[in-house]
């Protein structure tokens, strides 16, 4: 669904919008691998045993916190490099994305698998979002 989606974007952009849109893309998931920190697997092990070290609040708490170093980063680099608008505006994605990921987290470790999956659905809701724009574009 994300590669149609990104074939559709890339149509309805043009070649510089979409450039701009992969730039900005690529910063924010650097931000997200950044700010998730490898946490996933310890907070699921730690949560699936007995032993309880980390829970999901402490996940949360440090990925907001990685991820508002991040935002900072990323508006400090203004003072070298003109940075876009877009990207100014796109970055506080991570902070929702902190949320979605401790949510995966839960239901994972919890085993809930069919929550999982229904809950990963909004890349289908990416793909209807896109879809008419699509279509309706001319190349």
């Amino acid at each position: 669904m994300a590669v149609l989606s990104n074939i559709l974007l890339a149509r309805y952009l043009g070649q510089e919008g979409f450039g701009e849109y992969a730039f900005i893309s690529s910063i924010l998931l650097i931000g997200n691998a950044f700010s998730t920190f490898g946490m996933d697997m310890i907070l699921i092990r730690s949560l699936a045993s007995d032993e309880k070290s980390f829970n999901l609040a402490d996940g949360l708490l440090l990925q907001l916190l990685l991820s508002l170093f991040y935002v900072i980063g990323v508006f400090t680099t203004e003072l070298f490099v003109s940075v876009p608008l877009s990207l100014k505006i796109y970055i506080f994605a991570l902070f929702p994305l902190a949320f979605f990921t401790i949510s995966n987290i839960d239901l994972r470790a919890r085993q809930e698998m069919k929550c999982f999956h229904f809950f990963n659905l909004w890349l289908l809701l990416q793909l209807l979002a896109v879809l008419p724009c699509g279509f309706f574009m001319q190349t």
